[in-house]
This record gives structure tokens, sequence and C-alpha cells, in this order.
């Protein structure tokens, strides 16, 4: 058995209905599934897909907000610039699009 899904693709998903996936519009949620789902990917296919891009993305975060070895995690370091649940799950998104699309240039 290996998972074969992709976890960006499925994260695109997640963003469209994360009422669907997540029970609600929560990062704090998203991040309990991240968590879940790379336990098992390392689980099943003994390694972890997208690690050295999640590594990178935490980098850009820090970043971005002048962090230096935190550690926070990148879900942690987004929580903090909102007190509005749904606003930082967006926001996370966002950020995500803009490292994604740098790293593609």
């Amino acid at each position: 058995m290996t998972m074969d899904i992709d976890f960006f693709e499925f994260l695109k998903e997640i963003r469209k209905g994360p009422k669907l996936h997540l029970g609600e519009i929560s990062l704090f949620a998203l991040e309990h599934f991240k968590n879940g789902y790379l336990y098992k990917e390392f689980e099943i296919n003994g390694r972890i897909q997208h690690i050295e891009i999640l590594c990178k993305f935490q980098g850009y975060i820090e970043k971005l907000y002048g962090l230096s070895e935190t550690t926070k995690s990148c879900f942690m370091i987004v929580r903090e610039l909102s007190e509005d649940e749904e606003e930082t799950f967006y926001l996370f998104f966002k950020l995500l699009d803009d490292f994604l699309d740098g790293q593609q240039e």
C-alpha cells in the first residue's frame, strides 16, 4: 500500500471545502490534519514526500516575519497574526500560494 496523493493538491481541496474536510474553517484543525496526514504518509511509505518543501515554507514564514531559529511552527506564527480563526486560515493559504509561486520562478 502507498499514499500517492500529493499533499499540496489535497490542501487545495481542503481550501475549497474546509468544513467538508476539517469540520470547520480553522488553521488549528488544518495543522492537526497536516500532522496526521504526514504521520500516516511516513507510516505507509517510510518517508514524507514533500518534507523539503514544507521545511522551506517554514523558513519562508520565519524570514517574512523576521524570526530566526524559532521553535514555533509556521501554523503557530500565522495564528498569532490575527485573532480571527477564519482570517488566519485564509492568510495561511495566501502565504502558501506566495511561497509556492516563488518556488516555480
